[in-house]
C-alpha cells in the first residue's frame, strides 16, 4: 500500500511541476493584457488580444530553439514541437512507446528514482523554399483554448498558412498547408 501512495504522490508532484512549467510559459504571454500588471500598469487594451484571444501565444519569427521557442501540440500518447519555418519547417515528434528509464518497474526496484522520460522520436523536415528575408507579415501562434498551432505569412504575393492540431480519438497529429493562390 505504501508503494501505491508513493506512486500517487510522485505522479501528483510531476503534475504540479508540469502545471507550474506551463503556467510560467502562459502567464507572461497573456499577462500583458491584464489591468494593473507589471507589463501594462495602466491596463490599456491591446489590439493583439482582440485578434488572437487571451489564451494565445504568438510570435513574429520562427523558432530556433527546441527548448525555449518551439511550440508544443499533443494528444497524450504523441506530441510534436513546431518551429514554424518558412524555408524548411521542422517538426520534432515523440510517441509514448519511446521512453528511457524504468517506467514499468515497481517503485521498490528503482534505484535513485529513475522513472525515465520521453525521448525525441524523430524530426520531419518540410522543404517550403520560402526565403525568410522575403517573408512578410509572419505570425506563429498557439491558441491554447482550441489547441491549434498556426503559422501565417505572405511570400511573393501569396498568403500561406500552416495549421496543426492533435486528435486523441484519431491518434494523429495533423499538419495542413494551404495557400490563397492555386498551385502555389
Amino acid at each position: 500500500m505504501k508503494g501505491d501512495q508513493a506512486m500517487k504522490s510522485g505522479a501528483l508532484l510531476k503534475w504540479v511541476c508540469l502545471s507550474m512549467s506551463v503556467t510560467s510559459l502562459i502567464v507572461p504571454a497573456i499577462g500583458a493584457d491584464a489591468p494593473g500588471n507589471w507589463q501594462n500598469p495602466a491596463g490599456k487594451k491591446d489590439a493583439r488580444t482582440e485578434v488572437f484571444g487571451p489564451l494565445c501565444l504568438w510570435y513574429e519569427q520562427p523558432a530556433t530553439s527546441w527548448m525555449t521557442e518551439a511550440l508544443p501540440i499533443g494528444n497524450g500518447p504523441m506530441g510534436a514541437m513546431l518551429f514554424g519555418g518558412t524555408d524548411i519547417e521542422r517538426i520534432q515528434f515523440n510517441e509514448i512507446s519511446l521512453w528511457s528509464g524504468d517506467r514499468l518497474l515497481p517503485p521498490k526496484w528503482i534505484k535513485g528514482g529513475n522513472m525515465g522520460a520521453y525521448q525525441g522520436f524523430g524530426d520531419i523536415f518540410i522543404r517550403l523554399g520560402h526565403d525568410p528575408a522575403k517573408v512578410k507579415q509572419y505570425r506563429r501562434t498557439l491558441d491554447i483554448n482550441r489547441a491549434i498551432h498556426r503559422v501565417t505569412y505572405e511570400y511573393e504575393g501569396v498568403r500561406y498558412q500552416q495549421t496543426t492540431f492533435a486528435s486523441h480519438p484519431a491518434h494523429v497529429v495533423v499538419v495542413r498547408l494551404t495557400a490563397d493562390k492555386h498551385g502555389a
